[in-house]
């Protein structure tokens, strides 16, 4: 109980859009004895640099690096948005991309006004027809309006239909 009430006593005194001295103090200590193999290292590693998005990339991009050394194709793509969100270039490919990371890749290209961001949409969405992520960011893309809208729908999807439907679309 102490510990969290310490923990939540430091967050109080960090000004608000300042990096959280106590993730990125976690995170130099993970980085200097790593365990990769180790899925509680990983996930530790991982709560505290999905919380330093403002703070120095010196400090946190070797975070995401270790993660995506240690895992697999989400670590990648992990490694890939934050790349992308920084400007910095993108890691090179790696053979264990998949899913995410080609995903994350196709995005990129799309910030970077790349016109290959359309073809790896689409071979995306051949690859991986039940992952709709594709579907709908192509449609994005595109400029079209969803096939569907469900009352369940969610907040990104249901803009995406009023603007489709205004012509609105960015």
């Amino acid at each position: 109980m102490a510990g969290l009430s310490f923990a939540h006593f430091v967050f109080v005194l960090t000004a608000p859009g300042q990096p959280d001295a106590l993730h990125l103090q976690r995170v130099a200590e993970l980085l200097a004895a790593p365990q990769p193999e180790s899925g509680a290292w990983q996930g530790m590693l991982f709560q505290s640099a999905s919380r330093l998005e403002h703070a120095p990339v010196a400090a946190v991009l070797p975070a995401w690096q270790a993660l995506a050394a240690a895992g697999g194709d989400s670590a990648i793509g992990n490694l890939i948005l934050y790349s992308r969100r920084h400007g910095l270039p993108l890691p090179p490919p790696d053979l264990r991309e998949d899913v995410d990371a080609t995903l994350e890749r196709a995005l990129a290209a799309w910030g970077a006004r790349d016109a290959a961001a359309a073809d790896l949409l689409r071979s995306g969405l051949e690859r991986w027809p039940a992952d709709d992520r594709y579907r709908s960011n192509l449609q994005w893309l595109e400029r079209r309006p969803p096939e569907a809208l469900s009352a369940s729908s969610d907040a990104r999807a249901l803009a995406h239909a009023v603007l489709a439907a205004r012509n609105a679309l960015p």
